[in-house]
Formats: structure tokens, C-alpha cells, sequence
């Protein structure tokens, strides 16, 4: 059971962890810790500290940027040439943080700096990969927590022409070679953290917070820093900040007002914090069901575990892995940026390498499908995702059926044509009713066959249709967000962690605690019969026993609850299990709508039934 005296013990460092990430928790969670089990909001409701508030139109930056779709991110500085080991420890979390993890004194670890000597960086070999990825911009490293600057800078000697036998400014050289190859170029910064510098946030070993005197650091280094960058280099893209943290509003509007005085044209991002920006960055590692319409906005990943550089580190996405994020960003109307950690002697992993490029080489041939393009216009469908400009509709079909039948639902407008996007193969299609279905028994890219719907006139918003439910499929899906808005119940996301850093993000809902709480989903039934109904969720001993109820089918399902943690906290995973709780039967074709909800009411007032990520359909017999 999660008692009220070990949450409060927790409570600390739950809070400060999502504050390195730029998360605030929801209303009233500080209080009221048992009720949420560490739940905080999704960024679309609007109450989470990093949105940026704005209503203004967007800019041509914004509409430039927003175009991109696709960025690389680089991690890169003294905790390179470290690679994740401190004098013989192996630090399993993001590398770049190995000095806060370990308490690291300033003086030792400020001797990397003899020992970094990037010999083999060439910014142009950086750049052609980048070209060959199909990358529209890049992010590096100019300062990270650490407080070395990773260019020539005159405010501080931490730097790497100064500190290291390098004696080179690589931001230098990667700007001008990004610049001459059409790539738009951006520099990170650190803003309130500066583990370096007594007055900035960060270190609480080498410098006591007591005397901590943050107004001194930020005028004599962060803003002189942010000038340098931006005076320096020639026309930068963007400003990528990160964990504001405590940042008042006066300093982020000085900040935010520096850039924009400096270079106009220069985009910021949302982790500058109080609501300022020109872009929304979310999470790490956070890929929302729903963006945001205000500004533009991007989903940060990274390609292994580690965003700098751990020896250790070979958990790389696949490309296929990496194709799905960048179709489930452009489709939801983002852009994708996925980080790479070079090596201390200035070398991207070769396994990068060769996944971002097969990438690359997928984008030559369907980038007309990503880059430029708007999000769906269409509910969710079985077998990927949409993208869309005028006159076109672009289908991902990632998971193809099996009898290669593709369902488009409520698309109504005045369809010219439907091909492959590469080799332009025309394929048969149908209408039926407000849906339409096309024959795309080949499959020509086994990662991505992009098949393109070429329409005239105007696209009208489509009816929700629900989720299809055909024993074509292997299973379907139902997941919180595209649950029906239901009175008494809301979306949010739990934050959790493998590795120190390593953040994972469940959808989920809140609201399940009385038997007329009920979250519901629309079914699109093409084929009767019997369904197994699978339960993805988790629960502690404070809801493990609840029984709850699966309605909507001929019969319904019963089921109780089983725990699964002793309690949740952001810095540990979640115990998620997959329940197979019974059958459900439809009788008939049509649409129905399924809904989940308790059977009794919590012990406790406020108690969610269980932490739900999703429900999985399986057709059986």
C-alpha cells in the first residue's frame, strides 16, 4: 500500500524530476499526491509550466520551421569524452548528467577538459550525413548543464578553445558548413543550470544553495553567453533553452527579449519557461496523440538510451523504429528531432549512421509525404497514419491487413485518383457509404508504402467513425486519447523513467472512481464475433481489487483488478501488465460504443481504479 507518510517522502524528488524535463504536475498534485499516483497533465489541456502562451499569427520562421519536419539533435562536450564512466563506474543514466549523478566536484571534473581532443570532428562529414538523412536542421550542444561551452567564448575560459589541446570553435565550423549546405542551424543553452557556476541552479555539493546568488550568474554569464552566440555566428534558427526550472518572469522575458532584439528572425523554444516561445517542445521523449494548434511544435527523441555519448549505449532504434516516430509526428502536424551523441574524438556511432541514412534514403523517395505536409484530416485508422496538403491525402500504411483492404473512413470529397507515391501505380477503390476502400494487396516498401489520394475541391471535415474492428487485423488498439469525451473524466499522462533520464510517457485518464465514471470508445464493428479483451495497465495495492466492468458487446465483461506496484513514482518504470480478462461477443455489423468502468466505488475518495494505458481487441474463435 502507498502510504500518505512514504509519499511525502518521495514527493521531493517526484517533483524535481519532472521539473528537469519541464513538467509541472497537475493542480493541486503537490497536495493531493495519493488521488493522481503521480499523474500530470497532457501539454494539450494547458496546464503544464513549459506551454507557450501565445495567440498570435504565426510568423514566416514559424511556418519555415514547422515545414522541416525532420531535425537532428547533437549532444556534445566534456561528457563525450567521459562516455559514461567516471574513474572506473558505469553510470546507466543520460550520460551528460554523470556529473550530477555522481556529485562530481567541479575541480575534477573540470580535468576532462586536458583529455578532450576531437581530432577527427569534420563538420562538413557531419553536415553531408545530415544531407544524406533527409535532415532539415540542426540543434548542438553550445552549453549544456555542465557549463562548458562548447565554442570560443569570451565570457568564460570553461570552454573548448580555451580549456582543451583542441583549440578549435566546432560551432564554427558546423554553422558555416550547415549554412552551405541549406541546413538551418540552432545552438542549445542551459540556461538556469550551470553545474560550474556557484549562483547557478544545480550543484548542491561543490556550493551552497544558502548563498547562491542566481541574479549574478545570469547577468554575467547566461545573457553575455546568449549575445555571443547570436553576434558571433551569423544568423542562427533558433534558440533551443531547457529546464527553466524556478526561472522568474522577468528573466525569461529578458532572456526572450535579448534574442529577438539580437536576431528577430532567431525562433525560441518553450523551455525558456513562463509560457514564452515561438515553438512548443514537449517531454522528453513524448509523442502526444494530440499537439497543439498555437505555434508549431516538436517531439524530442533520442537514438539510443544516452543523448551524450555512453560507450555502453548500443539500444539503437531500428530505422523502422525511427520512420514511425517521423510519420507519427508529420501526421499529428510535428516535427521530429532525434538526437545523436558523437564520441570524444568527434565521430557520430556507426550505427547512427547507417540508420539515420537508410532513413534518408526512404525520405528521397517519399518525402513529398512528410516534408511541408499538415496533419490528419481523418479519425484513426487501423493501419498507420495521415498526411495531407491541399489536394492530396498521403497513407502510411505501416501495418498493412491482411487481406490488403484499406479502410479510409469519412472521407468526403471528390476522389480523382489513388496510387502508390513511388512508381506511381494506380490501385482499384470503392466507395461504401461515407467510407472509402482501396486494394493494396502489394506491398512495394516493406517499411512505408505510401499510397497517395488525389482529390478536387475542398476536403470536408470528416464524421468520427470510429475505430475498425475487423478479424483482418491482428488486434486493435483502443487507447485513452481516443477515448469520446465523457463527462467527470480526463486525459493525462503519467512520466516514468528506466535508466536515470531515460523517460517514458503513458496516455492515460483519470476520473475511473465511481461506477458512473466510464471511459468510452466509438467501435466501427465491420466483422462480428468473439473479441478477447487484453488490459494494459497499472495498479497499487490501494486499487488492486476493485472490480470493473467492459460493456458493449452481447454479454457484458466483469473483472477485478490486480496490483501490480507497491506505488508509482517517476523515477522507476511502471509496471504495466497485459490482463486477459474475457471474451466479447458482437452479434452483428454496425457501430457500437464500448465502455470501461468500475463496478464499485473506491475506498478511498478520489481513488482512480487503476493506471490504464490501453485495451487490446483480438479477434478469436
Amino acid at each position: 500500500m502507498v502510504t500518505v507518510a512514504r509519499l511525502q517522502r518521495v514527493r521531493h524528488r517526484w517533483l524535481v524530476a519532472l521539473a528537469l524535463i519541464g513538467v509541472t504536475p497537475l493542480a493541486g498534485a503537490q497536495a493531493d499526491l495519493s488521488n493522481r499516483q503521480g499523474l500530470t497533465p497532457l501539454p494539450q489541456l494547458g496546464r503544464s509550466a513549459e506551454m507557450v502562451k501565445s495567440a498570435r499569427p504565426w510568423n514566416d520562421a514559424q511556418r519555415s520551421f514547422n515545414e522541416a519536419r525532420f531535425g537532428l539533435f547533437l549532444h556534445w562536450g566534456l561528457y563525450s569524452q567521459a562516455g559514461g564512466e567516471w574513474r572506473g563506474v558505469r553510470t546507466y543514466g543520460i550520460s551528460e548528467w554523470m556529473q550530477h549523478q555522481l556529485r562530481i566536484p567541479v575541480s575534477e571534473y573540470s580535468e576532462l577538459a586536458q583529455q578532450f581532443n576531437p581530432t577527427q570532428f569534420d563538420a562538413k562529414r557531419w553536415v553531408r550525413i545530415a544531407q544524406q538523412s533527409g535532415i532539415r536542421y540542426i540543434v548542438i550542444t553550445a552549453k549544456h548543464h555542465d557549463g562548458f561551452a562548447m565554442y570560443d567564448s569570451a565570457v568564460s575560459n570553461f570552454n573548448i578553445v580555451a580549456a582543451t589541446p583542441f583549440k578549435r570553435d566546432p560551432l564554427k565550423e558546423l554553422t558555416a558548413a550547415a549554412r552551405a549546405a541549406g541546413i538551418k542551424i540552432g545552438f542549445y543553452y542551459s540556461q538556469t543550470q550551470d553545474w560550474h557556476e556557484p549562483g547557478a541552479v544545480g550543484n548542491s555539493w561543490d556550493f551552497s544553495t544558502k548563498d547562491r546568488d542566481f541574479g549574478k550568474y545570469y547577468s554575467s554569464k547566461a545573457l553575455p553567453q546568449i549575445k555571443e552566440l547570436l553576434t558571433n555566428y551569423g544568423p542562427i534558427d533558433l534558440i533551443w533553452f531547457d529546464t527553466p526550472m524556478n526561472i522568474s518572469a522577468d528573466d525569461a522575458k529578458s532572456l526572450y527579449d535579448l534574442v529577438k532584439r539580437l536576431q528577430p528572425n532567431c525562433l525560441v523554444n518553450s523551455r525558456l519557461g513562463q509560457g514564452l516561445g515561438d515553438f512548443q517542445v514537449f517531454s522528453d521523449a513524448e509523442l502526444p496523440s494530440r499537439g497543439t494548434a498555437t505555434v508549431p511544435w516538436e517531439a524530442i527523441f533520442t537514438h539510443n538510451d544516452s543523448w551524450g555519448y555512453r560507450s555502453f549505449d548500443s539500444n539503437f532504434k531500428s530505422t523502422d523504429e525511427l520512420l514511425q516516430l517521423l510519420v507519427r509526428a508529420a501526421s499529428r502536424g510535428g516535427n521530429l528531432l532525434v538526437n545523436i551523441g558523437p564520441d570524444g574524438k568527434g565521430n557520430f556511432p556507426p550505427t547512427s549512421v547507417a540508420r539515420f541514412e537508410a532513413l534518408g534514403r526512404w525520405l528521397k523517395q517519399n518525402g513529398e509525404s512528410i516534408y511541408g505536409t499538415s496533419g490528419s484530416p481523418l479519425g484513426p485508422v487501423p493501419w498507420g497514419y495521415i498526411t495531407q496538403r491541399p489536394g492530396k491525402l498521403y497513407l502510411h500504411v505501416l501495418s498493412p491487413p491482411g487481406d490488403g483492404r484499406i479502410w479510409v473512413p469519412g472521407l468526403d470529397a471528390n476522389v480523382t485518383s489513388v496510387r502508390y507515391l513511388v512508381g506511381q501505380k494506380p490501385l482499384a477503390y470503392r466507395r461504401q457509404g461515407a467510407d472509402l476502400w482501396i486494394d493494396a494487396v502489394e506491398r512495394p516498401d516493406r517499411r512505408d508504402s505510401v499510397i497517395v489520394i488525389d482529390y478536387a475541391g475542398a476536403l470536408k471535415p470528416a464524421a468520427a467513425r470510429g475505430l475498425l474492428l475487423a478479424r483482418n487485423y491482428e488486434r486493435t488498439t483502443l487507447s485513452p486519447p481516443q477515448a469520446n469525451d465523457t463527462p467527470g473524466i480526463e486525459q493525462a499522462v503519467f512520466t516514468h523513467s528506466y535508466y536515470f533520464g531515460e523517460w517514458r510517457h503513458i496516455e492515460t485518464v483519470t476520473g475511473l472512481t465511481s461506477p458512473d465514471a466510464a471511459v468510452e470508445w466509438t467501435l466501427h464493428v465491420r466483422d462480428p464475433g468473439d473479441y478477447r479483451i487484453t488490459l494494459h495497465y497499472a495498479a497499487s495495492g490501494q486499487q488492486a481489487g476493485r472490480e470493473g466492468w467492459i460493456e458493449g458487446g452481447a454479454s457484458p465483461v466483469r473483472f477485478q483488478v490486480l496490483q501490480t506496484t507497491q506505488g508509482y513514482s517517476p523515477m522507476r518504470p511502471a509496471p504495466v501488465i497485459a490482463h486477459d480478462v474475457g471474451l466479447l461477443r458482437f452479434e452483428r455489423p454496425g457501430d457500437y460504443r464500448l465502455r470501461l468502468r468500475p463496478a464499485n466505488a473506491s475506498a478511498g475518495a478520489g481513488v482512480d481504479m487503476f493506471l490504464l494505458q490501453d485495451i487490446v481487441l483480438t479477434p478469436t474463435d
